[in-house]
């Protein structure tokens, strides 16, 4: 999963999922549908992974972690 996911109780791991599971389908039900529309996998490679929730969320970590700042 995520790394803000907990699994401590019960009702913590099914609201990770849940929210890990509505994050993904929408971004990811969009990118099949415009890259197989204009057959071109640029449009995956630039709509899916460029602003995909995971990219927002991990830019930072790696930035800090390889001392981009």
């Amino acid at each position: 999963m995520e790394g803000w996911s907990s699994f401590a109780t019960a009702r913590n791991s099914v609201l990770s999922v849940l929210f890990a599971f509505l994050s993904y389908t929408g971004p990811g039900m969009f990118k099949s549908f415009v890259t197989l529309r204009t057959r071109n996998a640029w449009v995956h490679a630039l709509g899916y992974h460029a602003i995909a929730p995971h990219t927002l969320l991990d830019s930072p970590m790696v930035a800090r972690v390889f001392r981009l700042n």
